[in-house]
């Protein structure tokens, strides 16, 4: 059996899931904190550097509007 490649996620999904990404970052700021978990460091930071690597993808796949015929005002 393979996994399924072709998903159906809409604008508001993604932006869940990005939500709740960086409320996993918080937390493993947090836990880095913590002298208990001090010697976990090294599997932190591996799952640290996973989500900055999956947030950065979405970004990039993002179409960010821009009008054609107003001017347009950054923010």
């Amino acid at each position: 059996m393979k996994p399924n490649t072709n998903f159906t996620l809409t604008v508001n999904d993604i932006s869940h899931i990005e939500k709740a990404l960086y409320t996993r970052l918080a937390e493993l700021s947090g836990l880095c904190q913590t002298p208990s978990t001090a010697k976990k460091i090294l599997e932190l930071s591996e799952e640290t550097a996973e989500i900055y690597n999956l947030l950065g993808r979405i970004h990039n796949q993002k179409v960010w509007y821009r009008p054609e015929m107003d001017v347009y005002i950054g923010g």
